[in-house]
């Protein structure tokens, strides 16, 4: 909550005070030497006018008193007794007239210590001696400047001595001398008017420090606000704050420094931006599933594969821990809790705790330090290759574990349908060669007589061998498929033409089978590009198909058709039966190798199970579209959409 109270912990108030008070003692020491100063200049000027003043007081004293006498000491030796009270008297008047501009007290003092006139006349010490001390220098021939206690006075006192020296040369003496004195507070008070004046100046020049103190602490807090501020905004993450540099002093280098900080960063920002984003672009568009996790069995990162294929949301979570249990267990598992927070303990783990396969895989990597990899099927029938690895320091430390998970189910039903393709394969080839062999060795021995039974023994060789030569050329067919090879001859076509010679082809068959066969293609059909003997195949395909499935006395129609829908523009053959259809739920499956739905009972089949296969194939390297409706017991109707 905030309280009236000033902040004294910024750093605009830490350098206002240390400036103030730098300031304050500053102008208080220089206020103190500035007065101290004064008083001993004013003082010293003083005593320098009291010691002129004496000097001419001595030369007027000389000039009252005369020369001495030949006996040596007295001031007025000299004088005849008669005269010498005059002289004291002259001589007191013109101290007392003289001390009115000297503004202090004058003495005239003899060679033994005795004051023999005096500024105050006879109200003053006239007649009292002084001590030897405050004389024996004056005496001496010295001017003398004393600051202090003196003789007379109850205060200290400022006092000039100047001897007087009487005599010709060689042979001159001091015979007294003069006393200036003053007292100490007087001259000071005289000074409390210039002592007032400095101190007036010093409060003045506070203020004004104070306020350039608070100026110049504000103007710096300013700026290292502003670098606070700054730093702020690039802990948050916008690096494009800049630093106006105002004076190049160290702040300002400082900023200049912080700037290029900052671009620096801004740059190596942008660079683990765009790393993590390739990072990111190719773990999305990865179709394989990748998991990592720390040290403590912690999710540290799930590419979008691996949610789909383990139903786990770690990118909506933003991140967050999750389960090591996914949505989806394994066969056999229950370890299906949804997504939390939980973790596994390395114990449970080794103990064969219940947790989803993949995350046992990335921890086994993680325990052993080394490669690890495993094979697991979901509920929804995926079957799950993973590969983990550990995620290593410098110094050899497993700090983590990361695994490749790859949906190999349509690999392992590949696998299948090519055992299954070689195992039928084998089976096609089989029957009609055992069949060509079994009858051709009955005739080679001689077994049959009859002449008609050798025809018909021969025609069944002869149609065995016919199914064996398709059989062959439908694995051709699928072979060259698979490599890619399939060769495609595009040539304009007429379509009306190509239905025409392929009824022509099966209308044999057709009316063995004692089925109706009809055609409806109108003459406006036009050209389409492509492979006349292939879609010839295809046709043929379809129609032998037919008549597999369609009982006697039912009918076959091909139709032919332009077709413009849904943005397909191009021609529809349709192929109609009356026969049984198709189950629903084989529907989807009749479009595999060798797979065969029941045909008619009591018929037997010719059908090899490739031929829808090659269809399709030879369809869609047309560009064009197959497929097929049936309803069980209404017949089927098979259709392909060719492009114009």
């Amino acid at each position: 909550m905030a309280t009236g109270r000033l902040n004294t912990n910024t750093v605009f108030m830490k350098l206002f005070k240390v400036n103030l008070a730098i300031v304050l003692m500053t102008l208080t020491a220089l206020g103190l030497l500035l007065s101290y100063s004064f008083e001993s200049f004013y003082l010293d000027i003083k005593a320098r006018e009291f010691m002129a003043q004496a000097s001419q007081i001595a030369q007027q004293v000389i000039q009252l008193a005369g020369q001495p006498g030949e006996q040596p000491g007295g001031l007025f030796t000299g004088l005849p007794p008669s005269q010498q009270g005059r002289v004291r008297l002259r001589l007191s008047d013109y101290l007392n007239l003289t001390s009115r501009f000297i503004d202090g007290e004058v003495w005239i003092v003899d060679k033994d210590g005795l004051i023999l006139a005096g500024s105050s006349g006879d109200k003053g010490p006239v007649g009292s001696r002084l001590g030897y001390t405050e004389i024996k220098r004056v005496l001496s021939g010295h001017r003398v400047v004393h600051k202090g206690d003196f003789p007379y006075f109850g205060e200290s006192v400022l006092s000039v001595a100047v001897p007087i020296v009487r005599g010709e040369m060689g042979k001159k003496q001091v015979t007294g001398a003069v006393f200036v004195c003053t007292p100490v507070a007087g001259v000071t008070s005289r000074m409390g008017r210039v002592k007032e004046v400095i101190l007036r100046a010093s409060l003045i020049a506070i203020v004004l420090a104070i306020l350039f103190a608070a100026a110049l602490s504000r103007n710096f807090a300013r700026r290292l606000i502003e670098l606070d501020k700054a730093a702020l905004e690039m802990a948050s993450g916008n690096f494009e704050k800049r630093i106006k540099v105002k004076a190049p002093d160290e702040i300002g280098r400082l900023a200049q420094t912080f700037n290029f900080v900052m671009e620096r960063l801004k740059a190596t920002v942008e660079a683990l931006h765009e790393e993590r984003d390739k990072r990111d672009y190719i773990l999305k568009s990865m179709s394989e599933g990748v998991i990592a996790i720390d040290r403590d069995g912690k999710i540290m990162l799930v590419n979008p594969a691996a949610e789909r294929m383990f139903g786990i949301n770690w990118m909506e979570s933003g991140g967050r821990e999750l389960s090591n249990r996914s949505n989806k267990g394994s066969k056999g598992k229950t370890g299906n809790d949804g997504c939390g927070t939980g973790e596994v303990e390395i114990n449970q783990v080794e103990a064969g705790a219940d947790v989803a396969p993949w995350f046992s895989v990335l921890q086994r990597s993680l325990f052993t330090g080394d490669q690890a990899s495993g094979e697991f099927s979901l509920d929804d029938g995926s079957i799950i290759l993973a590969r983990a690895a550990p995620v290593m320091t410098s110094g050899g430390e497993a700090i983590g574990s990361v695994g490749v998970f790859r949906d190999i189910s349509e690999s392992r039903k590949l696998e299948q349908l090519q055992r299954d393709f070689v195992a039928n394969a084998s089976h096609e080839l089989r029957t009609p060669l055992t069949t060509i062999r079994g009858f051709a060795k009955m005739l080679l021995d001689g077994l049959v007589a009859e002449r008609g039974a050798q025809k018909r023994y021969i025609k069944i060789i002869v149609d065995e061998s016919d199914r064996l030569t398709r059989l062959v050329n439908q694995l051709l067919d699928l072979s060259r498929i698979d490599a890619g090879r399939l060769e495609i001859e595009r040539k304009p076509v007429n379509i009306k033409d190509l239905v025409e010679r392929t009824i022509r082809t099966v209308r044999a068959r057709v009316a063995e089978a004692h089925i109706s066969l009809s055609v409806n293609i109108p003459n406006d059909l036009g050209l389409i590009l492509g492979d006349e003997e292939r879609l010839e195949q295809v046709l043929l395909n379809l129609i032998d198909n037919a008549v597999e499935f369609t009982p006697a006395g039912g009918r076959i129609s091909v139709e032919a058709s332009k077709d413009a829908g849904g943005g397909f523009e191009g021609v529809i053959i349709r192929v109609r039966d009356t026969g049984p259809g198709i189950p629903r739920e084989e529907i989807d499956r009749i479009w595999d190798r060798f797979y065969r739905v029941q045909g008619i009972p009591g018929r037997s089949s010719s059908g090899t199970g490739l031929g829808l296969a090659i269809v399709k194939e030879i369809v869609k390297a047309h560009g064009g579209e197959v497929g097929v409706e049936s309803e069980t017991g209404k017949g089927s109707m098979f259709w392909v959409k060719l492009r114009s």
